[in-house]
């Protein structure tokens, strides 16, 4: 029986239930030989012996001998047994001169066998067997590499193609043996030709595996976004339930209130008028009678209780009696809108989380930003390679201000950078911030362009401020920086700007966040003229 493997690789061999090594041919049950030969040139192979007991390895001639015909076989090799190394030349010459052999087993007669064996003289049991073949020079030579011995060298006119061969003949070995074949100079060149291959392959596998990464983050993000945007309309659902419920309250407070004040006049008119009908009806009554001697006798009697009846005029509608409908519907919406100013914030920065750093977390409503973020992020080209974040929105024109509360925060920037600021290949340059750290006040600027522009300057604070106000005119070129609690300038810069520029923060203390804060909300009107 006879298998074929491909690719040579450093696999075990571990006797006779051993795996087939890549790269060899199974001989006998313990035997392999490689599946590669040589007929010219110069090889060098690598075997890996260890703790091994008994083994052998050379290089042999391949003949139908392993198939279980008898031909020519000449090996040379080198082995150890009973803690003996030897040298070995070893012939099996067939019962015809031919150095083929034929198809069928007739007239095949047992083969002669030659061996020409040589005791070596080994100080240092070798863990590595390095074999080395000259087939054009003739020579086979075996040495210690690790120890750079030379163990021993044949010397004979190779006529045949010779095979790399091994035995392992310790069946209890726990390392067994193993083969490196050195790579001669047409396999370094396939393998020079394959590095950039390969580097190209494993930043394919980087750019994959941040794809797949970014894939999930954006799902993440929907999700996030897509709750934050429920609860928020929420809240604005809430707030205008409440307010309807509200409004529709005072009104039904006002009809019930005037709808009973008129209930009560009504009430009181109709005992009058019920009071002035019955004084008409008696009066009537005796103007009809037709005893006129009656009527006389009672004339007096009638006219003092038609008298008697001093009723005044009734009161008219007064004013106001009426729902007031300009003062629940006027201006419904906007006075409605108005309110939301107890409800609503406005911050006129928001951070963006695709340019925080690995190791800042942000809030749900991205205004202020901690140290410690565990979550995987993509490796994507808005991101800073530090603990920084910028603001979502950049300026370049007109002023703009706003508040950063820093508190307790040991070690802290705050300013503006340009959009490349801090990202991968960047120099550290167009940046303008100033920096608490170490208890110490610093202003730093770093103009693109210009290799000298770095600079710093200490600054003296008296106060430790819990906000920081950043004020920026980028048509006057002007960046300043106050204490807007005890109203103290800190620093300003002074530069023509040709950028966008954007709000930068970074945090490197582990303590309380820093906080974009909101700005105060009014409403001004203005009558038309």
């Amino acid at each position: 029986m006879a298998s074929s493997l491909t690719d040579v690789q450093e696999e075990e061999l571990t006797g006779r239930e051993f795996h087939l090594s890549p790269g060899w041919h199974f001989i006998r049950s313990d035997d392999v030989l490689g599946s590669e030969g040589f007929r010219s040139g110069y090889h060098s192979w690598d075997v890996h012996v260890g703790h091994n007991q008994r083994w052998s390895l050379g290089v042999c001639e391949e003949v139908s001998w392993r198939t279980g015909l008898y031909g020519h076989l000449r090996c040379w090799f080198i082995e150890f047994y009973e803690d003996e190394y030897r040298a070995v030349f070893s012939a099996r010459l067939g019962s015809d001169e031919h150095e083929e052999t034929s198809d069928s087993d007739e007239g095949i007669s047992e083969p002669q066998r030659f061996e020409d064996r040589t005791v070596l003289s080994v100080n240092q049991k070798p863990q590595r067997i390095r074999v080395q073949l000259d087939w054009d020079r003739g020579q086979l030579s075996f040495s210690d590499p690790d120890s750079n011995t030379h163990l021993h060298t044949f010397t004979y006119t190779f006529t045949h193609t010779l095979f790399p061969c091994m035995y392992n003949g310790d069946y209890n070995a726990d390392g067994g043996m193993y083969l490196k074949m050195l790579q001669g100079p047409m396999e370094q060149k396939v393998q020079e030709s394959l590095k950039p291959l390969k580097k190209k392959l494993k930043l394919f596998d980087k750019v994959k595996t941040n794809y797949y990464i970014t894939e999930n983050h954006m799902k993440v993000q929907a999700r996030n976004t897509e709750t934050q945007i429920k609860e928020q309309f929420e809240n604005l659902r809430r707030f205008l339930q409440e307010e309807e419920e509200a409004r529709m309250a005072a009104l039904r407070e006002e009809e019930a209130q005037k709808s009973q004040e008129m209930k009560e006049r009504i009430e009181a008119l109709s005992r009058e008028m019920e009071t002035l009908s019955n004084a008409i009806q008696a009066a009537e009554d005796q103007l009809r009678a037709d005893d006129h001697v009656s009527f006389l006798q009672n004339y007096k009697t009638t006219m003092e209780g038609v008298l008697q009846l001093t009723l005044q005029d009734p009161a008219p509608l007064s004013g106001g009696a009426l729902i007031d409908q300009a003062k629940h519907l006027k201006n419904l919406t906007f006075r409605v809108w108005d309110k939301m100013k107890d409800i609503v914030s406005y911050t006129p920065v928001v951070l963006d989380p695709n340019t925080a750093g690995l190791d800042l977390m942000l809030s749900d409503d991205l205004t202020s930003v901690r140290w410690g973020g565990e979550e995987e992020l993509p490796d994507n080209p808005e991101r800073f390679q530090w603990c920084s974040v910028q603001g979502s929105e950049g300026f370049d024109s007109g002023s703009h201000s706003w508040d950063v509360e820093v508190g307790d925060n040991t070690c802290w920037v705050v300013g503006v950078c340009e959009e490349s600021y801090g990202r991968e290949g960047d120099t550290g340059r167009g940046g303008w911030r100033i920096e608490f750290c170490d208890d110490e006040y610093t202003a730093y600027s770093s103009s693109s362009g210009r290799a000298d522009a770095y600079q710093s300057t200490v600054l003296s604070v008296n106060q430790t401020p819990w906000r920081i106000r950043v004020q920026l005119d980028w048509d006057r070129g002007q960046l300043s920086f106050s204490d807007p609690d005890s109203n103290t300038h800190l620093h300003t810069f002074t530069h023509t700007f040709t950028e966008t520029l954007f709000p930068y923060i970074h945090d490197d203390d582990d303590g309380p966040s820093l906080k974009m804060l909101p700005g105060k909300i009014c409403v001004t009107l203005e009558n038309h003229s």
